[in-house]
């Protein structure tokens, strides 16, 4: 699972003579209600692609796309 670091943290936990203490202290939870999730489009796996795209930021939506979606069967 990857560490979020709350904005206010960053220079912190950046900060070459952080504790064990200090890192401790930032590695709780990050609060659901701060988080979201989207899909994004399947250009940003694509290997023979740049990832410098503005596509990538922003959510896809297959269902509105002619990109082929593998369903799985039922």
């Amino acid at each position: 699972m990857p560490l979020i670091i709350h904005q206010q943290d960053e220079e912190r936990w950046l900060d070459p003579t952080l504790s064990e203490e200090g890192i401790s202290f930032m590695l709780r939870s990050y609060p659901a209600e701060l988080t979201f999730g989207y899909t994004v489009s399947k250009k940003l796996s694509d290997n023979s692609l740049s990832k410098d795209i503005p596509e990538i930021l922003h959510p896809f939506d297959y269902r509105l796309s002619s990109v082929p979606v593998a369903v799985p069967a039922p």
